[in-house]
């Protein structure tokens, strides 16, 4: 992190690439106050990008450009003045990109605003298949082109995409669904918070428990107490965490993405 800031400033970087992760450990370093990211647009994408995140670069003058897609080709893109406009929003649909929603249980095509549903998507860009996989292709793509992408979305009244969460990551808890994105965001929103992740640790009454392992910034401590109530003042009941585990890293891949299945593994033992 740290020569991403000497970078910034040796080689007058105006551009750059980045996942919220990325930026969460860069804008910790003593370098960051410093750094010349006055007018640098920053590409952030990978996974949901916390507000504050989002506030805290724009004040260092960076523009950040939200984009939403897959490998497979496609997505949404938002650009740093709507995000403030539509907090949290993944933008609109890229050219030649259309998209839809699914109810997850009748498989119906949702038309409202404010329902949740999962993402698919049809493009131009998009791949025609997996290779020698057509299993898998056919269980993804439809006859008509459309792609299930795994990822529970709604559409505002304006056409934005929010991103609810990952199908895979929901949580079930006392039969009623909890997705972490939303509670990873208000964790965030907590002054001492540098980064969170939300998962679901087995719970003998519950099934599922939320639970939320929180990286501390940088000389910092966390009353797991007041982290708790702070985020009962914007969640609802069964969305507040359960367990508050203090942790110094999240365990993170090659692109920077939490390893959700990995640490799930370590807080278990």
């Amino acid at each position: 992190p740290e020569q991403v800031c000497k970078t910034v400033d040796d080689w007058n970087i105006n551009l750059m690439f980045a996942v919220p992760t990325m930026l969460q450990v860069v804008e910790q370093t003593p370098e960051f106050s410093s750094a010349a990211f006055e007018g640098v647009s920053i590409i952030i994408g990978g996974a949901p990008v916390p507000v504050a995140l989002i506030k805290h670069w724009g004040e260092m003058g960076a523009h950040i450009l939200q984009v939403y897609g897959m490998t497979e080709g496609g997505g949404t893109i938002l650009d740093y003045e709507m995000s403030v406009q539509k907090q949290g929003s993944a933008g609109l649909p890229m050219p030649l990109t259309e998209l839809r929603l699914k109810d997850l249980e009748s498989g119906a095509i949702i038309t409202q605003s404010a329902l949740n549903g999962e993402i698919q998507m049809r493009s131009m860009a998009l791949t025609s298949g997996y290779w020698n996989l057509p299993e898998q292709t056919d269980e993804i793509f439809d006859e008509e082109g459309w792609m299930s992408t795994g990822d529970i979305g709604r559409w505002d009244d304006d056409g934005y995409l929010y991103i609810v969460d990952r199908i895979k990551d929901m949580i079930i808890s006392g039969g009623m669904n909890v997705y972490p994105a939303e509670v990873e965001k208000c964790i965030s929103d907590f002054p001492q918070v540098s980064q969170a992740a939300v998962i679901g640790l087995p719970d003998s009454k519950w099934g599922e428990m939320v639970a939320v392992a929180v990286v501390p910034k940088i000389g910092e401590s966390i009353d797991e107490e007041e982290l708790i109530e702070f985020s009962r003042k914007t969640l609802s009941g069964f969305k507040v965490p359960r367990k508050i585990i203090l942790v110094d890293a999240l365990p993170v891949g090659p692109t920077g993405k939490v390893i959700k299945r990995e640490l799930k593994e370590q807080l278990i033992k």
